[in-house]
């Protein structure tokens, strides 16, 4: 006698990994328990142990502004302190200035029907 196998799709794949969602809660303590295992395992032989966890990320954040945003600010300054002490500098946003034609013809508005 030979077996059948029949394989079906999955009804509501959406809906039952929320329903799984919904059992989440559930099972804290177990995430807190597995999460504090990983960081102890990952941080046994660092000399601040699980506080580099928080630390580093943050080290991080200080030196990419340091980098990025204070060292830009130089520029910045540079470029307004030039702009400003220029004579011919008229205004302190070129894109301002209208650079069309200077004269336009036009109708006046009592030879307009």
């Amino acid at each position: 006698m030979q077996r059948e196998i029949v394989i079906t799709p999955p009804r509501r794949a959406l809906f039952g990994a929320l329903g799984q969602l919904r059992a989440l809660p559930g099972y804290g303590d177990l995430l807190y328990v597995l999460t504090l295992h990983r960081i102890r395992v990952r941080y046994k032989q660092s000399l601040l142990g699980p506080i580099w966890a928080v630390l580093q990320p943050l080290l991080l954040m200080l030196i990419f502004t340091v980098l990025f945003a204070l060292a830009r600010t130089v520029g910045w300054i540079a470029q307004w302190k030039e702009m400003i002490e220029d004579p011919n500098q008229k205004i302190g946003r070129p894109r301002q200035l209208y650079t069309g034609a200077t004269r336009r013809n036009y109708l006046p508005l009592s030879r307009r029907k």
